[in-house]
């Protein structure tokens, strides 16, 4: 909510200034507005409805309208506002800043979808849940990541910096600073995995990274799990899902990049 008060206090003073918005801003200014109406509508909700009782209160329609509507709407401007700009006047800085806005994006996803996030997941729980909830954020993830590559070059530490804005957040929500570390370790492997696989050169570069990007971060997901909890799970199993993350980067990847059909 502080965030949605600095972004509507900066629309309103370039309204009332300027009469006017940018316009990949309005883009912005649409999920402040989604974000406020769902506030309203969550509060209008508990006092006259209830609450959720054996629901998941992030599949609620006001957390749908704030976190999966508004969120990514409001975050998702700068990166508009960078795309929109001739290639030789966007600076270093400027992509750093629309990799941090669709970081920002994902992060705020994440937040209302937690319930299917690995970190919340404990060991204890069915095997089945953690597959399946890592298949879920893999998409997300290599998704708005595929989304910054078709854009740019990416410059240095812009994978770095995706990975630790996207993931740290999760961490902090849950209490497992244990994965701090893991997440940082994470980002600065898939950085030099970028740059050494160079993903925007073509399209097999590009199915390449979107394949071992997911891997190398479960990776060190799990060996933080084995290393430092109670985890149980066989070999092979565990192996298998970091597998699985890697084979859902790959159908991203297909998806976002198609063959070209002669």
């Amino acid at each position: 909510y502080s965030f949605v008060i600095l972004l509507a206090g900066y629309f309103s003073i370039q309204l009332i200034s300027h009469h006017r918005l940018p316009k990949p801003y309005w883009i912005s200014f649409g999920g402040v507005l989604a974000i406020l109406s769902g506030s309203v509508i969550d509060a209008f909700v508990h006092s006259f409805v209830g609450v959720e009782i054996g629901l998941d209160a992030g599949l609620s329609f006001p957390h749908i309208l704030i976190g999966y509507i508004g969120t990514p709407l409001a975050c998702i401007g700068t990166y508009f506002s960078v795309r929109k700009r001739e290639a030789t006047k966007t600076s270093s800085w400027d992509k750093l800043l629309a990799v941090a806005s669709c970081a920002l994006a994902l992060a705020g996803i994440r937040h209302l979808s937690n319930s299917f996030h690995p970190l919340k997941i404990v060991n204890g729980q069915a095997q089945a849940i953690i597959p399946a909830s890592i298949i879920l954020q893999t998409a997300l993830s290599i998704t708005f990541l595929l989304i910054l590559i078709d854009g740019w070059d990416l410059p240095f530490g812009s994978v770095l910096l995706y990975t630790l804005i996207s993931e740290t957040g999760m961490a902090i929500i849950f209490s497992r600073s244990t994965f701090i570390l893991t997440i940082l370790l994470s980002g600065i492997a898939s950085e030099i995995l970028y740059q050494l696989i160079q993903p925007k050169k073509n399209a097999l570069r590009l199915r390449i990274f979107a394949t071992v990007f997911p891997i190398s971060f479960y990776i060190l997901h799990f060996s933080t799990r084995i290393i430092l909890t109670d985890f149980q799970w066989l070999t092979p199993v565990w192996i298998g899902t970091v597998l699985l993350s890697g084979y859902t980067g790959l159908i991203a990847s297909y998806l976002y990049n198609r063959p070209r059909i002669a």
